[in-house]
């Protein structure tokens, strides 16, 4: 019966000893299933973090859109009013020259030239001296030919070449 007795003692320790084999590596799997649901949840939690800033991604990419839109727009509306300030100025160059035109030319009288002011012919019984109604010079029939309606003429009146080419210009730029 001893013998027995130490044969049940010596199983006892042995299960014992798997019992706490096992026990330990209940443990280990314990605390290894718990480092893999905070793995899970961490992944969980960087799955929506993610999913928030692929949100963001499409927001700013709309945002970057709309930007791009409006830059467009404004570049647009740049190259309209620089277009615009391109033919303001020619208006302003050409309503310049015009009064300065009309500042420095005056009524020459009959007697105070005998030659035609553009081309230099001298004038005779045959060849009338004619005023530009517009610059007030004193020119030939040739280079005076032209007629055209002034501002302050109710009807066409004579105007020299120069005058005529400028002031067509001038029209027809506005």
């Amino acid at each position: 019966m001893q013998g027995e007795l130490q044969k049940e003692k010596a199983e006892r320790a042995r299960v014992e000893e798997e019992l706490k084999k096992e026990t330990q590596k209940s443990a280990s799997l314990d605390q290894k299933l718990n480092l893999a649901w905070e793995n899970q949840r961490a992944l969980t939690d960087e799955v929506e973090r993610q999913k928030g800033v692929g949100q963001e991604n499409e927001d700013l990419k709309k945002e970057i859109a709309r930007l791009k839109a409006q830059v467009a727009e404004k570049e647009e509306t740049v190259v309209d009013l620089a277009t615009e300030l391109g033919r303001s100025k020619v208006k302003v160059d050409s309503l310049t020259k015009y009064k300065n035109m009309m500042k420095k030319e005056t009524w020459i009288e009959d007697h105070e030239s005998s030659n035609c002011q553009k081309c230099q012919k001298v004038f005779s019984v045959a060849l009338r001296r004619h005023h530009c109604r517009n610059c007030g010079g004193l020119f030939c029939y040739y280079c005076s030919n032209n007629r055209m309606q002034l501002p302050v003429s109710a009807t066409p009146v004579r105007v020299c070449d120069n005058c005529y080419t400028f002031l067509l210009t001038r029209y027809s730029a506005d």
